[in-house]
């Protein structure tokens, strides 16, 4: 959404083209949670979530991917602990300046059986520290493709060799990924980016395949307290990753 979003903003793309693309193959499109930022009523569309943005003035958007034990995307906001369980936000700015964090979760329409689930994003606003704050340690998008590709090569060393215990879930996980992280590696450029440069599309393209292979892992090996290497080579790669896909969607501001 961040991407379309500030397209919107800075008009270059019409919120009809951009609803499209953010509510995808999904026929319920996003809505958002009543909220005391911008002063929506609940159920309010992404039409609406635009207008009262530019009301507000809000020249941009950007994206955050906290994780446990890293929430330096985000600046200090209540909304914390949603943002963590979401593993996703976004920050609404004015020139710079935090204004609000915007946070997805996933809603179920009432009487809507669990067999017949459909997926819809209700988008929760919550107030924010007004500062300006650097959302990711690399700073520009050649150091982050660098980063991704540095910690793809020293991974593929230690993917390569079994676990030290055949019985650890890693161990299955390690053999069977190897040639997919060396596909990390491979040129692409399949990622809808609107207003993004093409070097910012290549490397949304190369993180978004990263993040895919290091979550594909057991999901409690990503721990950043865990003690084994082979969780800390994962870690470094999801890092690496997500780092590197926020620098490449915040491109698209204007």
């Amino acid at each position: 959404m961040t991407a379309w979003m500030n397209g919107v903003l800075c008009h270059r793309t019409g919120i009809d083209h951009a609803l499209d693309a953010i509510t995808g193959d999904n026929d319920l499109a996003p809505v958002v949670a009543a909220d005391d930022v911008f002063g929506l009523p609940a159920g309010a569309g992404i039409s609406l979530l635009a207008g009262a943005l530019r009301q507000a003035d809000v020249t941009s958007l950007r994206l955050a991917l906290p994780v446990p034990g890293d929430v330096s995307m985000l600046p200090a906001t209540p909304g914390l602990a949603e943002a963590m369980s979401s593993g996703q936000a976004v920050v609404a700015e004015t020139a710079g300046v935090a204004a609000a964090v915007l946070v997805p979760c996933s809603l179920r329409p009432a009487g809507q059986s669990l067999d017949d689930y459909v997926s819809r994003s209700e988008w929760r606003i919550f107030e924010c520290a007004p500062v300006r704050y650097s959302p990711v340690a690399s700073s520009t998008l050649g150091e982050a493709e660098r980063a991704m590709k540095e910690a793809v090569l020293e991974a593929l060393g230690s993917l390569a060799e079994p676990s030290s215990s055949q019985a650890f879930p890693l161990a299955a996980w390690q053999e069977g990924n190897v040639d997919r992280a060396r596909g990390v590696l491979s040129a692409g450029d399949d990622v809808d980016l609107p207003g993004a440069s093409p070097r910012a599309v290549r490397v949304a393209s190369m993180a978004l395949r990263m993040l895919a292979l290091t979550e594909a892992a057991p999901p409690h090996e990503l721990g950043f307290s865990s003690h084994h290497e082979e969780h800390a080579q994962l870690d470094f790669l999801n890092r690496a990753a997500r780092q590197a896909l926020v620098l490449a969607v915040n491109d698209t501001r204007p």
